[in-house]
């Protein structure tokens, strides 16, 4: 079921510092895979939280996860972070903060939180704005590789029997 009168997943915990408490909660607008997704509408007076399970550590995690938005604006972010305290908000650490580069866009987005040096255990979806919507979809937690995923692939010198392949990785440093 799906609206403003559904609740989400018992094992989440949802916050809303907005005048109207039922965000966020499930949406019938699908993300890339249906049926539902998560649906955040803060207001420039307020921050709505989703916050997951308890993990048993999660300084060796990577959170991926699919983010649409009504607004490209910069005051228009999901953070992602880690609570200490599910039901403390502040004991939020924020590990990186999103937007979208195209309305009403899915965008997938990758946080590692290998940066993470304290004792929590919740992973915590944080959205602000001002009167904009949020969806997220497809959220996957998963041990983060040793390697960062390659942010671009190009090709180059392409013949009959050869091609160049240039892969960079997401610092910039190395081109392989």
């Amino acid at each position: 079921a799906t609206g403003s009168t559904e609740s989400i997943n018992p094992c989440w915990t949802k916050y809303s510092f907005t005048p109207s408490t039922t965000y966020p909660y499930p949406s019938s607008t699908a993300g890339p895979n249906t049926p539902n997704s998560l649906y955040f509408y803060p207001t420039s007076s307020g921050t709505q939280w989703a916050v997951t399970p308890e993990f048993d550590e999660v300084d060796d995690l990577m959170v991926v996860f699919q983010m649409r938005s009504g607004s490209t604006a910069a005051t228009t972010r999901m953070t992602v972070g880690v609570m200490g305290d599910p039901n403390d908000t502040t004991t939020f650490t924020p590990i990186e903060s999103f937007g979208v580069s195209t309305t009403n866009t899915w965008e997938l987005k990758e946080c590692r939180l290998t940066s993470y040096t304290d004792t929590g255990r919740y992973i915590a979806f944080r959205a602000a704005g001002s009167s904009v919507s949020f969806y997220i979809d497809d959220i996957t937690v998963m041990l983060a590789p040793n390697c960062e995923r390659a942010q671009g692939v190009s090709v180059a010198n392409l013949t009959s029997t050869t091609v160049d392949v240039v892969i960079h990785d997401s610092n910039q440093v190395n081109n392989y």
